[in-house]
């Protein structure tokens, strides 16, 4: 812009003039300033007109110049006290510069300083500025340095200014600052902000069999924003290298180093210590292993021990499903794997095809640890072997994983079993009623399954136990019919201890039962059911002994407790259905199902209230701790459930009302870890069905 201005300037300021033309600018950023003067008549130096001026920054104007003039109007003319003038002028006009446009309305102009500073730590921060004004699009640009911390711009108006900042280090700083107060301020100032954006990592290369440094790797560092490579620097003194990365970038690292396999990883955070070990293998690829079920192929968690033979080393992993090692060329390692409830496996692998671009991997299959259980299943009344026509067998446990069922030859059934699991039982057979049963950790390799045939023949099913103890006797019967006078003369043994003797007519019976050591026992039976068979159980008295050397025989009765009447037993008919109660009155010999006398009394009361409830049906179970043969445990529970189950039947109980089944050691009330416990354990319950 170009302005005309008349000044009038006195005869004593001639000089000054040298010295303005000298100093061609007054403001800081010391833009050059170029003026034309008009001296008009020379002798006449009233007036000094000054008709254009050129700048770039903070020109002084018309009446700047005035003004300055008139300040040395008022100094005696000398040249020190002009230049004295001129400097006091000066400095007034740096700080408070005005112009006078077109229509004389003067301009205030003011300066605005730019810094920038570590936001972490508000120190000042070298950087580079870019200022674009919003209202002219004029672009300022500057830096700062460490002898001047602030970037300076002159403003003659009010403005939006757009600040663009870059410093090594840091993020860039962007902001949008508006200038307004052009009243009260001569100078304004702004410290941007910055967010550091680096930090220093420290890289370790190291073998990773021997965990050594290794010497002379070459690390390049593959900054993936920005899709730029770099070497890492190698630390003076020191085999660690160091790279400077940026919070806001991903890494790749590609770690070479002779004799050793070319390593790429990738480093997507700053690492915790900002430092990183990366491991190199010499010559050796990585090898995996995925752990399974044979059956299901489903992941197993398991113990993987790889054995390297050549370096003699094992490398273990516990509780896992995947593992991976790094195995050189031509090494031999075995792979141990074991896991719970699952056959542990060994295999041998080599590296004889060692190909750097190929894939090794394995699965180990394992098989589970299975227990094997025979089914055989028998007639109940006879204890003859019964070819079942159906039998199956469901994992309660896992539905999924069903056990395989294997016919025999003479019959009977193999399964497997996991032997954690539970299981339900059932056979089903023409004749016979349904059989079911549940179990779980089964020991015995062998369970009877005893039959009970359907209720189609008539007739009577004799068997005879010891009236003392209810031991179960082999004994020989013979039936004679009162009105066909026909006989028939039956045996029971101790395999079969029931016989089944098919009647096809009513009629009373004489049965005489016979048994070695026993008194003979003769009894009429009346057999008046046409459509099911007739449970009789015979009660055998024990021949006295007789003692040579006295006339008086005498029975050895055994020393035990008196019986204490039992709460339990009043109460048992109110119990709900699937309750229990244990017999405390109730005793066997020692590891045996011969039943003391004592135990009579409670099991009278028993009978009497089972008589007086003739709706109500229960379980007899027997049950053992857990000392002893597993086998031999389940048959003497059954044995003694079976003692009692014919006391009931003999005292005129029905047996339809009645089940009897051993346990073993299977269910204890507590564990078998004291003797007063494995006591409590050894028991007679009976359960409302």
């Amino acid at each position: 812009m170009k302005n005309k201005a008349t000044i009038k300037i006195s005869p004593a300021l001639l000089a000054l003039t040298l010295c303005l033309m000298k100093e061609s600018a007054f403001s800081k950023n010391q833009s050059t300033t170029e003026a034309q003067f008009n001296w008009g008549n020379l002798t006449d130096l009233n007036t000094v007109e000054f008709n254009s001026f050129n700048s770039k920054n903070d020109l002084l104007t018309s009446i700047n110049y005035k003004n300055r003039a008139e300040s040395f109007a008022s100094v005696p003319f000398s040249e020190k006290n002009i230049l004295d003038s001129l400097k006091n002028t000066s400095t007034k006009a740096s700080n408070t510069i005005t112009s006078t446009t077109k229509s004389g309305v003067q301009n205030k102009i003011v300066t605005v300083n730019f810094t920038a500073i570590n936001k972490a730590n508000n120190e000042s921060v070298l950087a580079d500025f870019i200022i674009t004004s919003e209202r002219t699009g004029e672009i300022f640009k500057g830096s700062t340095s460490s002898k001047n911390t602030f970037f300076s711009i002159q403003l003659s108006q009010q403005d939006n200014l757009k600040v663009s900042v870059r410093a090594d280090g840091f993020a860039d700083g962007n902001s949008t600052i508006s200038i307004k107060d052009f009243v009260n301020t001569n100078h304004h100032e702004f410290a941007i902000p910055l967010v550091f954006e680096r930090y220093p990592l420290s890289i370790k290369v190291l073998d990773a069999d021997t965990k050594e440094s290794i010497k002379n790797a070459q690390v390049k560092v593959v900054d993936l924003n920005a899709s730029e490579i770099k070497n890492a620097s190698k630390k003076p003194n020191s085999d660690d290298y160091s790279a400077n990365l940026k919070l806001s970038s991903k890494y790749e690292f590609i770690i070479n180093a002779e004799d050793y396999i070319e390593l790429k990883e990738k480093v997507l955070k700053a690492p915790q210590g900002n430092s990183v070990n990366f491991m190199l293998y010499k010559n050796s690829l990585p090898v995996h292993f995925e752990v399974i079920d044979a059956e299901t192929e489903k992941p197993i968690k398991a113990f993987i021990n790889v054995k390297l033979e050549h370096l003699k080393r094992n490398i273990v992993f516990k509780n896992e499903v995947k593992a991976s090692v790094r195995v050189s060329s031509q090494e031999i390692f075995t792979v141990e794997t074991a896991a719970e409830h699952y056959i542990t496996k060994q295999s041998t692998f080599n590296m004889a095809d060692f190909n750097p671009t190929k894939k090794y991997v394995y699965t180990i299959r394992l098989e589970r640890n299975l227990h094997h259980l025979t089914i055989k299943t028998k007639n109940k009344l006879n204890g003859e072997p019964i070819i079942a026509d159906k039998i199956e067998l469901v994992n309660l446990s896992n539905k999924a994983n069903q056990p395989k069922i294997e016919k025999l030859k003479n019959g009977d059934v193999l399964i497997s079993l996991i032997p954690e699991d539970k299981y339900h039982l059932e056979i089903n057979t023409n004749g016979f009623e349904k059989y079911q049963q549940e179990f779980v950790k089964l020991k015995q390799a062998e369970l009877d399954c005893f039959l009970t045939p359907k209720q189609k023949i008539k007739g009577l099913v004799l068997s005879a136990i010891d009236s003392t103890s209810g031991k179960i006797l082999p004994a020989t019967f013979k039936i004679t019919g009162n009105k066909t006078k026909k006989a028939f003369t039956v045996n029971t043994s101790n395999d079969v201890t029931e016989y089944h003797l098919a009647l096809t007519e009513k009629d009373n019976y004489q049965i005489e039962s016979f048994a070695k050591d026993y008194e003979l026992k003769v009894e009429q039976v009346q057999y008046a059911s046409s459509k099911k068979a007739v449970f009789y159980t015979v009660l055998l008295k024990r021949k006295p002994a007789v003692n040579s050397s006295k006339s008086v025989a005498t029975v050895d009765v055994p020393k035990t407790k008196a019986p204490i009447e039992s709460s339990k037993v009043k109460d048992f008919v109110q119990i709900e259905h699937g309750q229990s109660i244990t017999l405390d009155n109730v005793y066997f010999e020692q590891s045996s199902f011969i039943l003391q006398s004592v135990s009579y009394e409670e099991l009278d009361k028993m009978v009497e209230l089972l008589k007086n409830a003739p709706q109500v049906k229960i379980e007899i179970s027997g049950h053992t701790d857990n000392i002893g043969d597993t086998r031999l445990n389940f048959a003497l529970s059954e044995n003694r459930a079976r003692v009692v189950f014919n006391y009931f039947v003999s005292k005129g109980i029905n047996e339809n009302r009645l089940h009897y089944k051993g346990y073993g050691s299977n269910k204890p009330l507590l564990p078998n870890n004291s003797e007063e416990n494995k006591k409590k354990n050894r028991r007679v319950e009976l359960t409302v069905l």
